[in-house]
């Protein structure tokens, strides 16, 4: 098991570079450790992102191993978005699957916009989106 708490997690633009230059092998969801993991404040590139919550593990059920993701969340005073699902393995990447339920709430469009970079495109404005994705 992971098990984080972690007040500030900052990655500045510059780390950008770095990531991109880590190879990643192929993973399947049968060896990822259950993970418990909570950032009180995570700053990207400069920006707020807010707080975010994520708990995983594995399951194995009906003879398929699964991971199940139990919350995903990230926080900030006005939106919060949310996900929970599976990620599902046969033992190979060509026949894993994804399925996540979804919502976005937001209190101020234009703020989580501006997050991102799109500052006054919207302003304020409320709604949520929410759904069921999967690949």
């Amino acid at each position: 098991m992971v098990y984080a708490r972690l007040t500030d997690l900052t990655i500045d633009e510059n780390s950008n570079d770095k990531i991109e230059s880590v190879k990643f092998k192929k993973i399947s969801p049968n060896i990822l450790p259950e993970l418990d993991i909570s950032v009180d404040s995570i700053i990207f590139s400069g920006k707020n992102l807010g707080k975010l919550e994520f708990k995983a593990n594995n399951h194995f059920l009906d003879f398929k191993r699964f991971w199940k993701i139990e919350k995903f969340e990230f926080k900030t005073s006005d939106t919060r978005w949310q996900a929970d699902g599976v990620w599902q393995s046969a033992g190979d990447s060509k026949n894993s699957e994804t399925k996540l339920r979804f919502l976005l709430d937001t209190k101020n469009a234009g703020q989580l916009l501006g997050r991102f970079g799109m500052a006054d495109v919207i302003r304020d404005g409320q709604g949520q989106i929410n759904g069921n994705i999967s690949w």
